[in-house]
């Protein structure tokens, strides 16, 4: 077993504060939307809901994960050009839609090509 470093202390403490402002801001979120005195209401099919809710949300997570590894590579094997990989891979978690897709003279791939030829001839020598 390892010993907490300061960068394991950095990362809970950032999970707690963002937990913290999540729980207040969903919690006053449902008093406003189902009335107040949480503990009053039954909750087991609410419950059994949002568990049904996260298994959901996780295993579409894991696909995109899933998804975004593979677009990786095809950039990194030459299947798809890096910038193209690199919209698909954001396009895939949500962050842009097509209408944002940037335009591709073709100089970002012949540049890349470009850059690998040389990485290439100094690999060599």
């Amino acid at each position: 077993m390892g010993v907490p470093t300061l960068a394991d202390y950095e990362h809970i403490s950032h999970i707690q504060t963002e937990f913290d402002e999540l729980v207040n801001t969903k919690y006053l979120q449902g008093i406003q939307e189902h009335g107040g005195h949480l503990w009053e209401k039954p909750l087991e099919r609410e419950a059994i809901n949002e568990a049904v809710d996260q298994v959901v949300y996780l295993i579409t997570l894991r696909d995109q994960i899933d998804e975004v590894c593979k677009l990786a590579l095809k950039g990194l094997d030459e299947e798809m050009d890096a910038r193209t990989a690199c919209f698909h891979i954001i396009q895939t978690l949500g962050r842009v839609s097509d209408h944002e897709k940037p335009e591709d003279d073709g100089t970002s791939k012949k540049q890349l090509r470009k850059e690998m030829e040389r990485w290439k001839e100094i690999a060599k020598s």
